[in-house]
């Protein structure tokens, strides 16, 4: 469990470094939008 969370982290870290590289209007978008996956936590 302890591999887990922080494999999870740096899973979803290098999927927004994708879809802002391939997905126009992501930028604005989490600039707009705080929290993407977990309300107020992440």
């Amino acid at each position: 469990m302890r591999i887990f969370i922080p494999g999870i982290a740096k899973r979803i870290k290098n999927e927004e470094k994708v879809l802002e590289e391939g997905l126009d209007g992501y930028v604005e978008y989490k600039k707009k939008v705080k929290y993407r996956i977990l309300p107020f936590i992440w």
